[in-house]
């Protein structure tokens, strides 16, 4: 379903993690276009395609059958299959990632279908992970889940970990960059708005958005009518590139009006990238007193947050510091331990 993204790179991770840890499974698939999957090469984990994408989960019901000791079926995603799933040796854990579909139903047409399958699938799951206590607690709320049947898993980065390249023309602080999808919640269009009302910001700094395809038609013409389409790009990047993006920042603006975790201010503050962000969701529990915060359905604020705190260096200089220790407590070998032990309480 996904070419790149954030839950791409979670399970990736996350097989890592658990090969390291001694663990071994299989990933079913169907024909894909997943770059990570395409390179994926992991210890102990073996590639199996699933021959009928029509008959995808009944095919997986099968293979899980024919295992003869007790097992994990981790799903990548949400579906109404998993009510299938009745293999009586099988657990079945769901990664919870956010709440958005059920907050916020009005910002996508396909929010309807994602609430359905998920309700499905939250169900029918023996144990849920929740990628934050945000995420937990509107599990919660809004579906009445039972907090014991919730572990909460927080995510991890290690763009950090990869070597400094010369990736070119890096022009160091001259640029605000945006990193991700732009669309609905993600709010990048009260931030360019935001940004298009300060002369400041504008004789100082560009924005990059790096990753999230290429600008449509309609943010086109929302940059022509700001008046700022020659100071806003988009670009692409892989990990390398992203980090250099990064390092080389003025900041990272987090706009969101809700995240369930928020992995690029993770990424961000591993890098010393300083955060500048929303108060949606979970990205005060994540980031805590490393980002300054605005307030992201007030353009007013955001304008004035962003001017603010990028005027004045020494606060930088220690959002970058803070940044680091923060970024600590997030990292892919905790994300992969705290999954394992939820796994082994399951089989025990």
């Amino acid at each position: 379903m996904q070419n790149e993204g954030g839950i791409s790179r979670y399970f990736r991770e996350l097989m890592h993690g658990l090969s390291d840890l001694g663990v071994s499974g299989k990933v079913l698939t169907q024909n894909h276009a997943n770059s990570r999957l395409g390179t994926l090469d992991v210890k102990r984990f073996e590639i199996q395609s699933l021959a009928d994408p029509k008959e995808s989960y009944m095919e997986a019901l099968k293979r899980l059958g024919e295992e003869t000791q007790g097992l994990i079926f981790h799903p990548t995603y949400y579906s109404k299959n998993h009510a299938s799933i009745r293999e009586p040796r099988t657990k079945l854990v769901v990664t919870v990632f956010d709440m958005i579909s059920e907050l916020f139903p009005e910002k996508k047409p396909r929010f309807r279908k994602v609430i359905d399958e998920k309700r499905i699938s939250v169900d029918n799951a023996d144990h849920i992970l929740s990628i934050s206590g945000q995420t937990k607690d509107d599990l919660i709320n809004i579906y009445g889940v039972p907090a014991e049947k919730i572990s909460v898993t927080y995510l991890g980065s290690n763009l950090h970990l990869l070597p400094e390249k010369d990736m070119g023309t890096f022009t160091h602080n001259e640029y605000i960059l945006y990193v991700g999808k732009r669309g609905g919640y993600k709010n990048f269009l009260n931030f360019v708005t935001a940004y298009s009302h300060s002369k400041s910001l504008k004789s100082s700094f560009s924005v990059v958005a790096v990753g999230g395809g290429g600008f449509t038609p309609n943010e086109i013409a929302d940059l022509q009518k700001l008046g700022i389409a020659g100071k806003v790009s988009q670009v692409g990047a892989n990990d390398h590139q992203l980090a250099m993006y990064y390092r080389n920042a003025a900041c990272l603006v987090y706009p969101s009006l809700y995240e369930g975790f928020g992995l690029p201010p993770v990424e961000a503050m591993s890098l010393k990238c300083a955060v500048i962000a929303s108060t949606g969701g979970s990205i005060p529990e994540i980031c805590k007193d490393a980002a300054e915060y605005f307030d992201p359905s007030a353009i007013d604020s955001i304008e004035q947050v962003l001017s603010a705190t990028l005027a004045d260096e020494q606060r930088i200089h220690e959002m970058c510091q803070s940044g680091l220790v923060v970024a600590e407590s997030f990292t892919w070998e905790k994300t992969s331990s705290t999954t394992l032990n939820a796994y082994k309480k399951l089989i025990d």
